[in-house]
């Protein structure tokens, strides 16, 4: 077995801000030093200011003009830059001047990475003004922040400045949108205000101030607070983790990959990287969350013996009165600063699902699927749950290996590692899994079943018992008395045990109902059933047409989105708090 590579820091998710602008800027802005390089990179540290967990990222075409004037600017703030031309690179520069040319190679070299566009559409070779559409596009689609470097006046063009702009708040044509239905998906824009070649420079301080433009309806402001919240938490919290347990997310690396030679893995390392320390992170916040439930069952349990106690057997001792006040206190303490606060349940879903959504992401690009996993995650009315779609677009965005391309030849050994790492592993699990929840269930059941007929029978017992007693009221008085103490006593006893196993009803039906164990055996069984099938044809298809063998791959990955999906939500409608409250 291949040795396991040294612990990784963890990535962190970065702010993505995407740069439009003039390419014939006004000679004296473009120079070192000019107010508009000072305002550009007063804009970009108030982003840094305002969101410190977060580092930026900045998406730049590397044309002429603001393209390259802002990748420079934030290169030398300590931003890391993807550049994202429209066109292969020798093509777009015969299109650059000259001194474009060669800030452009030497800014590609500083680069994060190079991503060169694919067109949108069956045209493998498009016109120009539907090249700068799709670059657009692709900057809107990825972008948190636009930073638009813009007179303000509206050329008409498709594919300029204006029309980007419009994109990204959402007021562009209805069919040039990229999703209506996703209110994270239209953000707001920093406006820095330049002068073209041709006309004024802008020299005032009023009018190189940035100003912003908010999405239109005036929402995005709180969507992308809850997103940068969110993330800014994840980031905190894979470093922390990485601080506790270097080796932690190594382990799961190793666990992941299996007898497979590390080099196998290359085209998908970064994201094994972020997709092993989210795992930890899911995996801890899990077993927060179960240890969570069961104090909380504990606690209702506790609360409700109290209360019975004093109720049906002791109520002339007030030290039971004050017990049930204690542990009712204790609980509702519990709830509000442990479980409301801290939110666990929460975050170990969609530490979860971030997982698992990286997890299909890894296995895509090491079969040469091309597709986004958050194109294809999460029903866009998700709302708080967009930070999910938002990180794993980003991870992808920033992982520095190339998709294959659609008729690249088979690689057997990745193809292998596909097969039996995803496929024949995703059907062992959800096949086992289902088989233990279905157990836990029937157990869950069973005891329900007792516990409610022994309390049946204490009732029926509380009742032959009192009817008993009646007839036996001529008997003398101490004799009456005595037989009338003892079985009042037997009676209370009854009581309680009935409270008692009532209770213990309950609260098994409270733990059934937050573990969604039914739901879950039904659809692990319909996943089993899938991967199974998908292992058989696999074994078949992978040498004779690797296109077939990714159409495969994309589809079940598709769909193990989706029912992680589902998982996710059916478990947030189940918050801890509900079920024993």
């Amino acid at each position: 077995m291949p040795s396991a590579p040294t612990p990784t820091p963890p990535p962190q998710i970065p702010l993505v801000v995407a740069v439009t602008g003039h390419r014939d800027l006004h000679p004296e802005d473009r120079a070192a030093g000019s107010a508009l390089r000072r305002t550009v990179e007063g804009a970009l540290r108030s982003l840094q200011t305002a969101h410190p967990q977060m580092p930026l990222l900045v998406l730049s075409g590397m044309a002429d003009g603001a393209d390259q004037l802002v990748a420079e600017v934030a290169l030398a703030v300590g931003c890391e830059v993807i550049a994202c031309l429209p066109k292969p690179e020798p093509e777009y520069l015969a299109e650059l001047s000259a001194p474009a040319q060669e800030g452009l190679r030497e800014l590609r070299a500083r680069c994060r990475r190079v991503i060169v566009v694919p067109p949108e559409g069956s045209d493998p070779a498009p016109d120009d003004a539907a090249a700068y559409v799709t670059i657009g596009r692709f900057l809107v689609r990825h972008a948190n922040v636009l930073l638009a470097v813009w007179d303000g006046e509206d050329t008409q063009k498709r594919g300029g400045t204006k029309h980007v702009i419009d994109m990204m708040v959402g007021t562009a044509p209805r069919a040039e949108l990229l999703d209506l239905s996703d209110e994270a998906e239209a953000g707001h824009v920093i406006h820095v205000p330049a002068g073209r070649r041709s006309g004024q420079r802008l020299t005032d301080a009023s009018e190189t101030g940035v100003r912003t433009i908010l999405a239109a309806g005036g929402g995005s402001g709180a969507v992308y607070r809850r997103v940068f919240s969110h993330i800014g938490r994840l980031n905190t919290e894979l470093a922390s983790a990485h601080a506790r347990s270097p080796g932690a997310a190594t382990a799961v690396r190793r666990d992941l990959i299996g007898d497979t030679e590390e080099s196998t893995w290359a085209p998908a390392a970064d994201l094994l990287d972020g997709q092993a320390h989210v795992d930890c992170l899911a995996t801890d916040a899990s077993r927060k969350t179960t240890n969570s439930l069961r104090t909380l069952t504990t606690l209702a349990g506790a609360t409700g013996v109290s209360f019975l106690l004093y109720t049906d057997l002791v109520h002339h001792r007030p030290v039971f009165l004050l017990l049930y006040l204690a542990m009712l206190c204790a609980t509702s303490w519990y709830l509000i600063k442990r479980v409301q606060r801290m939110d666990r349940k929460n975050r170990y879903l969609d530490y979860r699902a971030l997982a698992e959504g990286l997890r299909v992401a890894v296995f895509w690009r090491l079969a040469g699927v091309s597709s986004s996993v958050a194109d294809h995650y999460l029903d866009t009315s998700a709302g708080e749950l967009n930070w999910i779609r938002s990180a794993l677009r980003t991870w992808c965005l920033m992982s520095k290996s190339e998709h294959a391309p659609a008729d690249a030849p088979a690689d057997h050994a990745r193809f292998d590692a596909v097969r039996t790492q995803w496929i024949d592993a995703q059907a062992a699990w959800f096949r086992s899994t289902s088989v233990k929840r279905r157990q836990a269930r029937d157990l869950l059941d069973r005891a329900k079943r007792v516990l409610l007929g022994l309390a049946v029978a204490c009732s029926i017992a509380l009742a032959v018992m009192t009817l008993a007693v009646l007839p036996r009221e001529s008997l003398g008085e101490f004799f009456r008395h005595l037989v009338l103490d003892h079985e009042a006593s037997a009676s209370q006893w009854l009581q309680l045990g009935a409270g008692l196993l009532l209770l213990a009803v309950t609260l098994c039906v409270a733990w059934a109902e937050s573990r969604a164990y039914r739901e879950e055996a039904q659809e692990f069984d319909r996943m089993a059933l899938l991967f199974g099938r998908a292992s058989t044809a696999a074994s078949s298809m992978r040498a004779a047409d690797p296109t077939e063998f990714r159409n495969l791959v994309g589809i079940l990955g598709r769909e193990a989105l989706r029912e992680n999906a589902e998982w996710l939500l059916l478990h947030r409608e189940r918050p801890l708090t509900a079920q024993l409250g």
